[in-house]
């Protein structure tokens, strides 16, 4: 059976039916080819997902190599390893985040070279060859902290003064977005700084994903709780009911009430998905507007290392505080609700909290390492302190065996040395109990040898 790519990639009819303006009937690109499977009419419903919106955006990254080289020029021995350099020179001079990096990457091994047709095995030789160069090129990662509480304690703050005093508040959108068409307003209007805070608190509050806080019902929200929807990764939401207390849902309720009064038709508090607000109140790009603007005031920098500003992060925060107050791996990966400690401890781990944490951990090994070494200068001292005494008494030599014996014993059939056993019978040998005389000094010795 011919799979998908095939079917698309080799038919020129096709093409010519899914690609406006038709296209040169030659051998295509592989920009081309992956931008065909992209604009084909039975996945335009799934345009506006963030799937195809990141392989577009990968595509668009690679396009100026892509569009030189078609599917059959990377069989050519001669041929493939420029495009390998191409790649090459880019990692040389980009500045983008290493974690960028790795996103572009994945789509393009994953997805842009199978979609084009590419053979396996070259899409294993293009990862791989792309991999050896990032590994030979010695890049550092830079670590990124998470927010601090006294970056967290000032944002909190200012944003609740500005829901006291909306007129001390000025356009958030201009600051995070000069651009666009609110931040020709004066003023943040009330609504928007009502939804900016009820936002903020759900998030910090639940350590929930953004999604999944815009996705918050109205109706399940109650006047101690609130029920959100875990979606990640599920073919069925799961819902998880959060008990909160009163000062959270003091700066909350009123934005909830404001939605029933004048949205009085809306299901979702903020937004139905990420793309759009539907049956929502807000739409997720003001929200996320208002929030780097609020950040931005506040004094915070990018939550991430690829400059963006998220209230996910605070999801790290909930890491840290857990894990501060003696909390688990386990415990902070039921909260976040992730199914894998790994996955807990590798994504909501922050550098600095990893850092904090091998301090902690070389400190402990450090002290059961100094407290063995002490442990052992003191069984030297007593072991040399014994031997002194045992000189001074004549009951030390070598031996055969380095062992410790009376001084006396020269000869096992030594009618001076006896030992009564445990069974009363004589017998030559290291006894438990002796009684002998050391030869010279005449003096009686009648004890236990250890």
């Amino acid at each position: 059976m011919r799979n998908p790519t095939e079917s698309y990639a080799s038919s020129s009819i096709a093409r010519r039916e899914w690609i406006q303006g038709d296209m040169d009937q030659g051998s295509a690109t592989i920009a081309e080819l992956a931008q065909a499977w992209l604009d084909n009419p039975r996945r335009a419903h799934r345009k506006n997902d963030s799937q195809p919106q990141n392989i577009q955006r990968a595509l668009n990254k690679f396009r100026p190599v892509l569009s030189r080289y078609t599917p059959d020029d990377l069989r050519v021995d001669s041929v493939y390893p420029d495009f390998i350099r191409w790649f090459e020179e880019f990692l040389g001079s980009t500045d983008l985040a290493p974690t960028t990096l790795n996103t572009y990457f994945l789509q393009l091994y994953s997805n842009i070279l199978h979609y084009a047709g590419v053979e396996e095995r070259i899409v294993i030789d293009v990862k791989k060859d792309i991999r050896r160069y990032r590994k030979k090129l010695k890049v550092p990662e830079q670590p990124h902290r998470g927010i601090t509480d006294e970056e967290l304690g000032k944002w909190l703050k200012l944003i609740d003064k500005w829901v006291i005093e909306p007129d001390s508040a000025p356009n958030i959108v201009s600051v995070s977005s000069p651009g666009c068409s609110m931040a020709r307003l004066q003023r943040t209007s009330r609504e928007h700084l009502l939804a900016l805070r009820t936002y903020v608190w759900l998030a910090l509050s639940q350590g929930g994903r953004a999604n999944e806080i815009r996705r918050i019902r109205i109706s399940e929200i109650q006047s101690d709780s609130v029920t959100r929807e875990i979606m990640k990764m599920k073919t069925y939401t799961q819902p998880i009911k959060t008990s909160l207390p009163h000062w959270v849902m003091a700066r909350v309720d009123p934005y909830v009430q404001h939605c029933k009064t004048e949205r009085p038709d809306a299901v979702f508090l903020f937004s139905e998905c990420e793309d759009r607000m539907g049956r929502g109140t807000i739409s997720a790009s003001t929200l996320n507007r208002l929030v780097k603007g609020s950040m931005m005031l506040a004094g915070l920098g990018p939550t991430t290392p690829g400059g963006y500003y998220r209230v996910h992060e605070l999801r790290k925060v909930w890491a840290r505080w857990i894990n501060q107050n003696g909390g688990s791996i386990e415990e902070v990966s039921a909260f976040l609700t992730h199914d894998s400690t790994d996955s807990a401890f590798r994504a909501y781990y922050s550098d600095d909290l990893k850092t904090d944490l091998r301090k902690t951990a070389r400190e402990r090994g450090h002290a059961q390492l100094e407290a063995l070494l002490e442990e052992r200068d003191d069984l030297d001292a007593r072991i040399c302190e014994l031997s002194d005494q045992l000189e001074r008494v004549g009951f030390w030599s070598d031996g055969h065996g380095g062992g410790i014996h009376p001084s006396c014993w020269i000869e096992d059939d030594d009618s001076l040395v006896h030992e009564l056993n445990s069974s009363g019978n004589e017998a030559i040998g290291s006894p438990s109990r002796i009684r002998t005389r050391v030869m010279g000094s005449r003096t009686p010795h009648d004890g236990p040898l250890h």
